[in-house]
């Protein structure tokens, strides 16, 4: 219903440039004929089927982008849940509900309607709304501990967080987290049991009189700190004040004890009737940093969540203001996703020592980008080259990672130096990595990758989508690679090829992403285009590496302009 709509608003375009052109006078409507005199109409007659379309584009954007985030939340081993303003159900992952059909019914619903239903009792749901209440008053993250009883008889206890988002200082919603802590509540329970071995248990115990004098530890204790870098006096000496408020309040009191790398959880008990105080110490470094660890991610968990919903709100006003543009410039108004970027990769040079001269012009369109560089050594070959890498709501860094990764694992791995056979492996990998049951991503990269025998005149070239440019006295050759990218294609059958060039004194080969013939600039705002990126790397012909780098940094520069860098940027070159 929604596509009919746009598609009949389209219809108003044409509709309305006809009548214009007639002063609205029906009588003189003749479509052949002003057709003829207006070849403009040809062009706003395809209106309907543009703006449908850019729906239709907008839309699967959408549909990617929500597949990626569910897969996320639907995958990772805690609870979670997402409420809106009323406390009612919008979303449970997996881990939070099991059962499909029960998931699906309490959307819509809150804990109470989910008791009733089932007939279970609502002391958990009044527990919910209570922190629901609160966290959504106090703006602020509220946690508890849910101890609970499953069927078969055994102790569940799961720490839950509420975790509050507000847009223009609106509850819009709040995100719930539930983490297994059993394991920790046992251990807990156990320290409270030490008292009852304390010669044969593994752990601390000591005993000391109310003038704080040491009276007894266990022969595991004296173990334990005779291997470690610090002495039990040290370890007591943290402690001595514990032992004069458990003295003085005649309560037992238990704290975490931090003694250099480790963590303790001292439980100090008074013996009245005795007149002595028991202590009981347990490493719980490992468990606590555990804790710790899983609370540090449930919080940044938290934070990207709330960075997706932004993102998501920031796209359909970024596609609204497209559509309103729709007559100004179609083509230009469908661009790349924005690639989210979570890791920084280091970049290789190309070494000077091997050829007789090399440069790398590399200009990130964000801090980090989807463009890199690479040089390996494998038997006495040089294998480099540039590589572009693509996608779809992907993250490019993260796809960048993953190519430079399997080159790497290819090249070193499998010893292998012709072109066409790294490009071929290489693919594999990417296809077989991003196979869904759903759907097929498409991603990739293109990427221009040369071998040289060190010293001899045999170079060796496969492209994928790409292209190197030879310069050689005053001639130029343009060599292309194969019109297919490195990863999942129409045509699997189609295999890559490579290309020999005999290489001569004097040679320069430059190699080149697609992000600086692409990008809109000069006077006119215009694409650059590869005649006018070719003439200006003849330029630098005679130009050393320094020179080169700083002419094609200026030339970029000048040429952008005041426009946006729509693309990252890679020029490279090698001169034999």
């Amino acid at each position: 219903m929604k596509y009919l709509f746009v598609f009949s608003f389209g219809l108003l375009f044409p509709v309305f440039s006809v009548l214009y052109l007639v002063d609205f006078d029906l009588n003189e409507i003749n479509l052949v004929s002003l057709h003829n005199e207006h070849h403009l109409l040809y062009v706003i007659d395809t209106a309907p089927i543009v703006i449908t379309s850019l729906f239709l584009i907008t839309d699967y954007f959408f549909i990617v982008q929500k597949s990626f985030y569910e897969k996320i939340i639907n995958t990772i081993p805690v609870d979670i849940a997402v409420f809106d303003k009323n406390h009612k159900y919008l979303f449970v992952n997996p881990s939070g509900i099991k059962d499909k059909k029960k998931r699906k019914f309490i959307i819509g619903k809150d804990d109470f309607e989910y008791a009733k239903f089932f007939g279970r009792s609502d002391n958990a749901a009044k527990r919910r709304r209570e922190m629901f209440i609160k966290t959504s008053e106090s703006k602020k993250i509220v946690e508890w501990q849910n101890d609970m009883e499953l069927p078969n008889g055994e102790k569940k206890s799961i720490l839950r967080k509420m975790f509050p988002v507000f847009a223009n200082d609106k509850l819009k919603m709040v995100i719930g987290f539930g983490l297994d802590i059993t394991d920790s509540v046992k251990k807990d329970e156990e320290i409270r049991s030490l008292s009852k071995f304390p010669k044969e248990n593994p752990n601390v115990i000591a005993r000391y009189n109310f003038d704080k004098k040491l009276l007894y530890i266990n022969d595991s204790g004296v173990n334990y700190f005779n291997t470690e870098n610090f002495n039990k006096d040290d370890f007591f000496g943290r402690i001595n004040k514990y032992l004069d408020e458990v003295i003085e309040s005649e309560k037992n009191i238990r704290r975490d004890v931090v003694f250099g790398r480790h963590i303790f959880d001292v439980e100090v008990v008074p013996v009245l009737s005795e007149k002595y105080v028991n202590i009981y110490a347990v490493n719980v470094t490992d468990y606590r940093n555990k804790i710790n660890n899983q609370q540090e991610k449930l919080i940044e968990l938290a934070n990207k969540l709330k960075g997706y919903n932004t993102l998501l709100e920031a796209k359909v006003e970024e596609r609204t203001k497209e559509l309103q543009n729709v007559n100004n410039e179609i083509q230009s108004s469908i661009k790349y996703a924005r690639r989210l970027q979570d890791a920084v990769i280091g970049h290789q040079n190309i070494p000077s020592t091997s050829f007789v001269e090399s440069f790398v012009v590399y200009q990130p369109k964000e801090i980090v980008g989807g463009d890199f560089y690479f040089t390996y050594e494998q038997n006495k070959h040089k294998i480099f080259g540039v590589a572009d890498c693509t996608g779809h709501g992907i993250p490019g860094a993260m796809l960048t990672l993953m190519c430079m990764t399997f080159l790497d694992y290819v090249i070193n791995h499998f010893n292998i130096i012709e072109p066409k056979e790294i490009l071929e492996k290489v693919s594999n990998l990417i296809s077989n990595s991003f196979k869904s049951k759903d759907h097929e991503v498409r991603d990739g990269m293109d990427v221009s990758l040369l071998s040289w025998k060190t010293g001899s005149n045999k170079l060796f070239f496969s492209g994928a989508n790409s292209k190197i440019l030879l310069l050689r006295d005053n001639e130029k050759k343009i060599i292309k690679g194969d019109s297919k990218p490195v990863g999942n294609w129409i045509n699997k059958d189609v295999k890559f090829t490579q290309q020999k060039i005999d290489i001569k004194k004097g040679d320069q080969i430059f190699m080149f992403s697609d992000g600086l013939p692409d990008q809109f600039g000069g006077e006119k705002g215009k694409k650059l285009k590869y005649p006018k990126f070719y003439s200006m790397l003849e330029q630098t012909k005679d130009f050393n590496p320094k020179e080169k780098r700083i002419f094609i940094s200026k030339y970029t520069k000048d040429w952008i302009g005041n426009n946006e860098q729509i693309d990252d940027i890679t020029i490279a070159g090698v001169k034999f």
